[in-house]
């Protein structure tokens, strides 16, 4: 969407010299002459006088994802002119980047031009306030929670590999109980259990501690589930998700459960990552495509 801005002057500066005559009397006796004015040129044009005329931005982006914003900056002086400008982001946490340069190149009288900045990807949650060179905003961008179908890795600003497998819904585990015997538990109330398999890949060139399972949260339809701490492992399961140290390239997996309502299907959850790093808020949701 387009949007119009209030007027925002750019002023190509243009020199003026301001030229008087002075004169008196000295002691040959000579006569005062009279001031002359330095007559003007009326025709001579006005000089570049730049507006931004519109934008068009995203208003929401996912993090993590590059978007661009469109400019168009108006000559609405007399003479042609060159426009550039810095393009500033300012973070969440209030500090100012600069993310660009703009040249809009020369523009003639009555003329416009229009630029794409960008690519621009932002890192963190949070409203992003974009303005060109010195003044107010142009426009806020508000990021928002990376959006991911099940199975799809997640690269965070840590450098992370996350991904989430779609909930297997079942209404009862089956765990041993001793002496070669096995039993069957179900969640507490009109619930089903619901497993998901995590996968943390440690990207970086340094040893990091993992999130943990309680960094995952499963959303379903008005409610939000917490992980569940089972007692004993279920059979034929596998591993449990455990957080810890991770080398390089090293990865650790294994299952989550939940105890989620029994009306819900995996079509109606999502699962949410979410962690507080040194910069900012990282967010990522898997769930069923659209």
């Amino acid at each position: 969407m387009y949007m119009d801005l209030p007027r925002r002057h750019f002023l190509s500066l243009a020199a003026v010299a301001a030229v008087t005559g002075c004169t008196g009397n000295d002691d040959s006796g000579a006569t005062e002459q009279p001031d002359t004015e330095t007559p003007t040129d009326s025709s001579t044009p006005d000089p570049a006088v730049f507006d931004i005329g519109r934008y068009e931005a995203p208003e929401r982006v996912e993090v993590g994802v590059a978007t661009t914003i469109s400019i168009t900056i108006e000559n609405v002086g007399g003479r042609a002119g060159e426009f550039t400008a810095p393009l500033y982001v300012e973070l969440p946490s209030g500090t100012v980047q600069r993310a660009a340069t703009v040249e809009f190149g020369q523009i003639s009288p009555g003329g416009s031009a229009t630029i794409e900045a960008g690519p621009l990807t932002f890192a963190y949650l949070g409203d992003y306030s974009i303005r060109l060179g010195e003044r107010s905003p142009l426009t806020t961008v508000q990021v928002v929670p990376l959006s991911l179908v099940w199975g799809d890795g997640y690269r965070t600003p840590s450098e992370f590999e996350l991904s989430v497998s779609e909930p297997e819904l079942q209404a009862t585990i089956e765990y041993e109980a001793g002496y070669g015997s096995t039993e069957n538990r179900g969640p507490s109330g009109d619930r089903y259990w619901a497993f998901v398999d995590i996968s943390v890949t440690n990207k970086a060139e340094t040893t990091m501690s993992s999130p943990g399972a309680s960094d995952f949260d499963l959303i379903g339809t008005g409610a939000t589930y917490d992980s569940y701490a089972l007692a004993d492992d279920p059979i034929d399961r596998g591993q449990r998700f455990e957080s810890g140290d991770i080398r390089p390239d090293e990865t650790r997996s294994g299952w989550i459960v939940y105890a989620v309502d029994s009306s819900l299907t995996a079509a109606d959850m999502r699962v949410s990552w979410s962690a507080t790093i040194a910069d900012g808020e990282v967010a990522a949701e898997w769930q069923s495509e659209a």
